[in-house]
């Protein structure tokens, strides 16, 4: 017989904002509560006007990629943390390429708490042309 592990009074995950940019991008790390990568550095750019939470995850080794922690959760943390009250933001998630010479670019609804198809138009260019040049 399976039991759920009880929780403790301990914050399972926390976002540390390091840089706030003037277009709304902001520099974070995530700390996950994982002993073997406790870590997830990334940028996050804020389109208020669309509800989308752009992210850019380089992806380093020794860093837990975003894209493993997309949930909810995930995101009510990091709008918490962004000081962003209202709305469900989807999140738009660009990686650099990893084994081929194609960038990733996936998004997560809140709405539909999955993985849903882009609109293109929606796409934050900067975050693109850095996943590209691998920055």
């Amino acid at each position: 017989m399976f039991r759920k592990k009880q929780r403790h009074d301990q914050k399972q995950y926390e976002l540390q904002v390091n840089i706030a940019y003037e277009d709304d991008t902001y520099s974070c790390i995530f700390i996950t509560g994982d002993k073997l990568l406790p870590l997830s550095n990334f940028f996050v750019h804020v389109d208020k006007d669309e509800k989308i939470l752009h992210i850019y995850n380089k992806y380093t080794s020794g860093d837990k990629s975003v894209m493993n922690l997309l949930s909810r959760t995930f995101i009510d943390e990091v709008k918490r943390g962004l000081k962003i009250k209202r709305g469900k933001y989807d999140v738009y998630l660009y990686m650099p390429p990893i084994s081929n010479n194609q960038i990733s670019i996936s998004v997560y609804s809140y709405k539909e708490d999955d993985f849903i198809s882009r609109n293109k138009s929606k796409e934050y260019f900067k975050f693109k042309e850095m996943a590209e040049d691998n920055l």
